[in-house]
Formats: structure tokens, C-alpha cells, sequence
């Protein structure tokens, strides 16, 4: 399946992206919608969720999204109405790949 990027908000992504692996319970296909969904791919499983846009900041739910690389969303802090930052949650994705960086040379 064949997704167009607007923008890639942690690591490397082209104008398209191409899924070859099995997207949620009901085959290839993301639901058609108007407003933007944050995709995650790790060890080729992929996973995603709705993105809410409040100000200047998009919002996952944990729900559909469990996670992105070795960071359980359900370890953040969730709002009101269960969503928790994205941006948090890719600070706390970058911590631990730097962590594991400085494992891998010794460091820490």
C-alpha cells in the first residue's frame, strides 16, 4: 500500500511511503479520513492513530498507537479525553535511542 507523507517526525521517510506488511486487523488499508493519523513501523509491524491538532500540538491515542520504537504511549500521561502528546512522546523515543547509543559504545 502506497501513503503519501506530509511529514516525518522521526527518522527517515520519502513523498511516499510503500507498507508491504499487514496494517491492523482488517488487512492494507488505513481508514479513509480528512485530518492527518501518525504512522509508526517497528521490526515491520505497523501501527497508527488518529492525530488530534490542538494549537500547535497533535495528540495520539494510546489506544490505537501502543507505540513508537522501544515507548509504550500508555506510559504517558494521558488528558481528559485520553490523548497523550506526541511531542512528549518523541522526546521520550529520542532519551531512549540515545540511551541505547551509549550503551552500545560503553558509555553508560
Amino acid at each position: 500500500m502506497e501513503v503519501r507523507v506530509d511529514k516525518v517526525l522521526l527518522g527517515e521517510a520519502g513523498p511516499v511511503r510503500i507498507f508491504r506488511s499487514h496494517i491492523g486487523e482488517w488487512g492494507p488499508t488505513f481508514r479513509v479520513a480528512s485530518w492527518p493519523i501518525v504512522v509508526s513501523e517497528k521490526d515491520g509491524e505497523v501501527s497508527w492513530s488518529d492525530a488530534t491538532l490542538r494549537g500547535d500540538r497533535l495528540y495520539i491515542d494510546p489506544k490505537q498507537l501502543h507505540g513508537i520504537g522501544d515507548v509504550n504511549a500508555r506510559d504517558l500521561a494521558a488528558d481528559d479525553d485520553g490523548l497523550v502528546p506526541l511531542d512528549a512522546m518523541l522526546d521520550r523515543v529520542r532519551q531512549a535511542d540515545a540511551r541505547k547509543q551509549r550503551r552500545s559504545i560503553g558509555k553508560e
